[in-house]
């Protein structure tokens, strides 16, 4: 596309502008784990990170189909603009931009159908499963609330099918019941109908307290290979012996 002249050099792809749960799409893509289940210590997989870090690495630098200004690029003043404009190929989003771009970026919903297209990630390999990457949500009540019963009474008259469909169809996020799918007002949304098959393939960044720090780190390193200043494997040796240092005993390293 780029040598055809369809889009210019740097906006083959747009991925996640940002530290977020989307940008470990790719690190699962290629295997990767984040949570132990038996004992939810952080996980790292090492050849997984490689990869991951390696298709940043192939998009900026080597085949050079994003720019380099991705990294911390503005969302509200760049990303958006320039993906709503038309001038980027391929692009990480997720499905509450359907309606943010109509909202924010006044993109009919008619060009959306016209224009744009959504699929998952692709498997990294013949016989692979695609995948997308959500992130874990949760009501806690406190133990030394007054009032326990009446809080989760009120969580649970607040988590229905019927209102959590409202939200879905305002906002274009996908259903987090699956009683939804049944719901007469989900059922009616064209957009979310189209996507839900997606759910069948989610994985989850960890629900862990010291997920921040992890999270942090390689976000950075990321950073430093789309710059240059670290290959993908220097980038793997690096973070894993920070995050070593930082979770300790919370770290496995796969």
């Amino acid at each position: 596309a780029i040598s055809k002249g369809l889009v210019e050099p740097g906006k083959g792809w747009y991925s996640r502008p940002s530290k977020g749960a989307d940008i470990y799409m790719f690190y699962y893509q290629n295997g990767g784990e984040m949570q132990d289940n038996a004992t939810a210590k952080l996980v790292i997989t090492k050849d997984a990170l490689l990869k991951h870090f390696q298709v940043h690495a192939d998009a900026v630098l080597n085949d050079k189909i994003m720019t380099k200004t991705i990294y911390g690029m503005d969302a509200g003043k760049e990303w958006h603009p320039t993906v709503t404009d038309g001038k980027v190929l391929f692009y990480n989003a997720g499905t509450w931009t359907w309606k943010d771009w109509q909202a924010t970026y006044k993109v009919a919903e008619q060009s959306l159908w016209d224009n744009v297209g959504f699929m998952l990630i692709p498997a990294a390999k013949r016989g692979g499963k695609p995948v997308t990457v959500s992130h874990p949500l949760a009501y806690a009540v406190t133990s030394n609330a007054k009032d326990k019963d009446l809080a989760f009474r009120l969580i649970a008259n607040a988590t229905t099918p019927d209102l959590n469909s409202k939200h879905s169809v305002t906002s274009a996020h996908l259903a987090v019941l699956t009683t939804q799918k049944d719901d007469p007002t989900y059922k009616q949304d064209k957009f979310l109908l189209a996507t839900q098959y997606m759910l069948d393939y989610t994985k989850f960044i960890p629900n862990h307290p010291k997920f921040g720090i992890y999270d942090d780190v390689l976000y950075r390193f990321l950073g430093a290979v789309e710059q240059g200043q670290n290959t993908p494997a220097q980038a793997v040796d690096g973070a894993v012996k920070e995050l070593q240092g930082q979770l300790g005993d919370e770290l496995i390293v796969r």
